[in-house]
């Protein structure tokens, strides 16, 4: 069942609208997305044999059996919400390695001429797992983790406000090596 040609023009021009405000704001900041791929047990090895020592593993996103590829760059806007962290017991400061926001990711094709980005949606979308590595300066680098995707309205062709999690320092994993 589809929506009256009318109201998907309305949701497609709401949905344009909203990527343009991403895309072109000066609160925008650039990142790299990749994509956890599981790497396969070695042939003949039991998958609890080569994880963390024998311990067998937590789950199947394990860091020691993930690959990141890299799917493409996104502008993200984290001024939708600031959902907050873990209080220290002493009430000193809020621990930011806990810290769950939600934001507007759009992603482009870099070798798409600039002015078009607004336009051109590239072929692929963020999932749930994926993660960027928000660029903060030359080579400053902050990690985070797609949680979820929310609704922004009651028409999903609206666009998407996704749930990030800060992720611990990638920076020993392949690609993040500096």
């Amino acid at each position: 069942m589809s929506m009256k040609p009318v109201l998907e023009q309305v949701a497609k021009g709401r949905r344009l609208a909203v990527r343009s405000i991403v895309m072109t704001a000066l609160a925008s900041m650039d990142c790299f997305v990749y994509r956890k791929q599981v790497v396969e047990a070695t042939s003949g090895v039991d998958r609890h044999d080569e994880s963390w020592g024998g311990l067998g593993p937590i789950n199947n996103q394990d860091d020691h059996a993930i690959e990141y590829g890299l799917l493409g760059r996104a502008k993200l806007m984290l001024v939708e919400q600031f959902s907050g962290g873990r209080v220290f017991e002493n009430n000193a400061a809020v621990d930011m390695d806990s810290v769950v926001v939600t934001g507007l990711v759009e992603p482009y094709d870099h070798n798409t001429p600039k002015n078009l980005w607004r336009c051109h949606l590239p072929s692929w979308d963020l999932d749930i797992g994926d993660n960027l590595m928000v660029h903060l300066g030359k080579s400053a680098l902050i990690g985070f983790e797609v949680m979820d995707r929310i609704g922004s309205s009651a028409m999903a062709d609206y666009g998407v406000r996704y749930v990030l999690a800060k992720r611990d320092e990638l920076e020993y994993l392949e690609p993040f090596k500096k």
